[in-house]
């Protein structure tokens, strides 16, 4: 009796819903040269009667029962009796077109290809599984296609996508390689097969129509394997990818594509994993350090990923915040992923912030409280800093709150794209009217894309265009300890875009996630932001500080473009100052504006497109505004008289309407024309 054509490998356990419909699409293809083989993986459930009753309707069908070991075990099995020339594998929840292999048949003959696929359609077997579906269906729809003739595989044998169902294998290569699935009960066999088998594949073929029909629902096959709590499997099946490649000499050619790979599927599961199997994570991710041959960035990913204690540290300064505290926690406590710890840097808080922190902590063993003297918000972070035992490290305001999915993406991102810096979106909530909104001021400039790498080493351009606040940023903590990058105590206002302009040239990845992930409480009570609307000298004295610290960056730096960076932000600084501060009502910030300009001069003068011309119309109008400002003194020290006192009248009258916001508003105007973005 000749052998059949094709071998249809049909591993089976528990699938009495959807068996039938497999069945019936299998036994009723157009081409009948075929042998169905059916593995009956242990199924408790009336699976094995079904067989049977197929079995003696139809002689092509031949069935193999074993106790349960798990897909791959299954599938060879299978394999192990198959006489057919090629080899087709479907799930037994699946069902195929009448005419698939057909088609699969005609096209590998025509083509000679090793390997022939066809188009997925992903269903949803309820409304709770359509996002998951989508999901797969996207993934389906962007494997290349190729709806003529062959490609070459061997040299990417990811250009489809890795499911092993649906394709027309040659059995001649599984034979000549002598090619299996992974013995272990694993799961993620097919990320090991698409690799196993393709690089031994000199070309594939794709048809577009969508022929195969992948079932998504809750149990899927082989039991609670896909769904299993042991994502962690694709650790194993990425290191026995690796030694097969290694078998023939052929790891160098894919080790750049590997390492990328094998970043991705580490990172996504760790997320699926938690902080529950995080020990066991790290134990087996050494194994990645004995690939020979791998490169000395992905090694020290790798390795500093398995020296973390957790992936990402989380710190929050907290000083007497309580009214808000409670929301800030909860929020991340109710995040997708619990691969972080939380560390709270209580700032000498006199109000029930300590007990709230205290509470918190007793619920939640990642919480850790540091209590320190009241030393200011930079000070405090830099103490969350040295306590940190994360990979990474994000910043939250105890007075806001981050969106459910926030540290999962900041982990997916950092760890995946190796990321030195990840900045994301933030929304303002105005607690008077409990509303929020988006500004200008606080977001990426509209041409970048929704997600966006840049270099800032490379890209000093980008000091002048982006936000600065740190809680809409991540961090690699080994990259600000390489570069000794802190937070300066000394000032209390500022500190978020001076810490930001102090890491951003150091940065060799820097990555923009234009997705809103944080929201910022303003204003409140008793907040910075608040001090600042009430003109405390202090404040004051903190911006002319963050301006020092922009100056002396300056000159530190030798590229002409970060230079011209850096004094667009100086001078972005000086026209909020106009903004936000009556300049020539306050003698105190109008003498430190003064001193700023005549020190400053080189940083402030012929930057950032603010021509030489403009910074003498300035300096005229600063000097025109003292002396009004001084005349206005005069007259009011004079108005003990009656006279005298109409003068200052007059003259409060004439500053306030006349003189001086029109003055206010030239140099204001004159700034903003030197705004480069």
């Amino acid at each position: 009796m000749n052998p059949p054509q094709i071998s249809v490998i049909i591993p089976v356990f528990n699938v009495e819903k959807f068996l039938p419909q497999c069945l019936d699409s299998v036994t009723g293809q157009t081409f009948a040269d075929i042998e169905i083989i059916c593995v009956n993986d242990g199924s408790t459930d009336k699976s094995p009667e079904i067989l049977s009753r197929y079995a003696d309707r139809d002689p092509r069908i031949r069935i193999i029962s074993r106790t349960n070991g798990g897909l791959s075990a299954a599938r060879n099995a299978g394999l192990k009796i198959a006489r057919g020339k090629y080899i087709f594998f479907i799930d037994s929840d699946d069902w195929i077109e009448p005419n698939t292999l057909e088609k699969l048949f005609a096209t590998a003959e025509s083509t000679g290809a090793d390997l022939t696929c066809v188009h997925f359609r992903a269903f949803a077997e309820t409304e709770n599984d359509k996002r998951q579906a989508n999901g797969k269906q996207s993934y389906f729809d962007q494997s290349e296609q190729t709806p003529e003739g062959c490609r070459p595989l061997s040299d990417n044998p990811l250009k489809i996508h890795v499911v092993v169902n649906g394709k027309l294998h040659k059995k001649s290569i599984i034979e000549k390689f002598s090619l299996s699935f992974p013995h272990e009960r694993l799961i993620h066999e097919d990320e090991y097969w698409a690799w196993a088998y393709g690089i031994h594949c000199q070309s594939y073929s794709y048809l577009p129509d969508p022929l195969y029909h992948y079932r998504i629902h809750r149990n899927s096959i082989t039991g609670t394997e896909k769904n299993s709590p042991r994502p962690l499997d694709i650790i194993d099946i990425n290191l026995l990818t690796a030694e097969e490649i290694r078998r023939y000499d052929r790891l160098a050619q894919y080790l750049p594509q590997l390492e990328n790979i094998f970043n991705r599927h580490l990172t996504s599961a760790l997320l699926k994993s938690g902080a529950e199997h995080y020990g066991e994570a790290r134990r087996k991710m050494a194994g990645y350090l004995q690939i020979p041959g791998i490169s000395k960035q992905f090694k020290e990913n790798i390795s500093a990923l398995a020296e973390a204690e957790i992936p990402l540290s989380v710190i929050i300064a907290v000083y007497n915040t309580a009214p808000w505290l409670a929301c800030c926690l909860d929020s991340l406590l109710a995040q997708s992923t619990d691969l972080f710890e939380i560390i709270c840097i209580n700032d000498g808080s006199t109000d029930e912030s300590p007990e709230i922190l205290s509470r918190y902590a007793a619920r939640d063993s990642r919480i850790r409280i540091i209590n320190q003297q009241n030393r200011g918000l930079p000070a405090a972070r830099n103490t969350g800093l040295a306590a940190a035992r994360g990979k990474y490290i994000a910043f939250v305001d105890s007075d806001d709150w981050v969106e459910p999915q926030t540290m999962e993406k900041i982990l997916l991102h950092m760890q995946h794209r190796q990321l030195d810096i990840l900045a994301f979106r933030l929304r303002r909530y105005d607690p008077s009217t409990q509303t929020f909104r988006t500004d200008s001021y606080h977001d990426f400039p509209s041409a970048i894309p929704a997600f966006s790498l840049y270099s800032g080493k490379k890209e000093p351009e980008l000091l002048a265009a982006l936000p600065q606040e740190v809680c809409t940023k991540a961090y690699r903590r080994g990259f600000l300890t390489a570069n000794k990058l802190a937070f300066c105590e000394s000032l209390v206002q500022g500190e978020d875009e001076f810490f930001n302009l102090l890491c951003l040239p150091y940065a060799d990845s820097y990555g923009i996630l234009k997705e809103y992930l944080y929201n910022y409480r303003y204003p409140r009570e008793g907040s910075i932001i608040s001090i600042v609307k009430g003109h405390e000298p202090e404040t004051i004295t903190g911006i002319f500080g963050l301006l020092d610290g922009i100056a002396r960056l300056y000159h530190e730096q030798k590229s002409e473009k970060a230079k011209n960076a850096l004094a667009a932000r100086y001078l972005l600084q000086i026209r909020n100052l106009f903004k936000n501060y009556p300049v020539f009502e306050n003698r105190f910030c109008f003498t430190r504006l003064r001193r700023q300009l005549k020190k400053n001069k080189a940083v402030f003068r012929g930057r950032g497109k603010l021509r030489p011309e403009t910074y003498g119309q300035i300096k005229k109008l600063l000097r025109r505004g003292w002396f009004f400002y001084r005349l206005s003194r005069g007259i009011s020290s004079a108005s003990q008289t009656p006279c005298g006192r109409a003068l200052a009248a007059i003259g409060n009258f004439a500053k306030a309407y006349f003189l001086f916001p029109w003055y206010v508003y030239k140099i204001y105007k004159l700034l903003k024309k030197g705004n480069p973005f």
